[in-house]
């Protein structure tokens, strides 16, 4: 699908050695994680509330994180394909390593603080509201999230793009965590053990 996306929205996208082909691509490439973020976010965000689940809740402001690194892929892009200056003679291709840089920062802030409430959930427990809906439409995310994967994996191949190959890492340890969320949620139904945090902390280390 992302070919087929590609080919519709990038003139001339075969000829990726030109420098704003390869920013129109890697630009597409975030507008579609901020929308796909976007509606993974408001889905688990409602889901999570809905149930008074901590790990679902911080999962949800994990892939709203993720559209800000959506913004660095589109933004980093841009600034790369800047033209060579007195200060820059070999042109700026390297604001995509920034790009990428900026993207584990997230991720490691954004893991710290969820860290920190999953933490204060096994100390103080809550009950969650089990819902089979749930469980239907947190596994649709991690289809979305399977599917970001995928295109990211492939436009850094067909790129060589840093941006793209974190993204695509940071898309994938979102399908596991999700997974295990899921499993988690159906273990809590045998047992009293505060598996709702435990799960959030293991959410926030990934």
């Amino acid at each position: 699908m992302i070919k087929f996306l590609i080919k519709r929205f990038v003139k001339n996208s075969d000829a990726i050695e030109n420098k704003s082909v390869r920013e129109k691509i890697i630009s597409l490439s975030g507008m579609i994680g901020i929308l796909c973020n976007a509606l993974i976010f408001v889905i688990k965000l409602f889901l999570g509330f809905t149930i008074n689940s901590i790990a679902i809740i911080s999962d949800a402001f994990n892939n709203l994180f993720d559209i800000a690194s959506s913004i660095i892929s589109i933004v980093t892009a841009k600034l790369a394909n800047r033209p060579p200056d007195q200060e820059h003679p070999h042109g700026h291709g390297r604001f995509e390593y920034i790009g990428s840089l900026g993207v584990a920062f997230i991720i490691f802030t954004v893991g710290f603080e969820l860290f920190k409430q999953s933490y204060a959930r096994v100390i103080n427990p809550e009950p969650v509201d089990f819902n089979p809906w749930v469980l239907l439409l947190m596994g649709f995310t991690v289809l979305i999230k399977l599917w970001m994967f995928m295109y990211n994996r492939y436009l850094h191949t067909y790129l060589n793009s840093s941006i793209n190959k974190a993204t695509a890492f940071d898309s994938l340890s979102d399908v596991v965590a999700t997974s295990l969320l899921i499993l988690s949620m159906l273990i809590a139904l045998i047992t009293p053990l505060p598996i709702d945090g435990f799960m959030g902390i293991i959410i926030a280390l990934m």
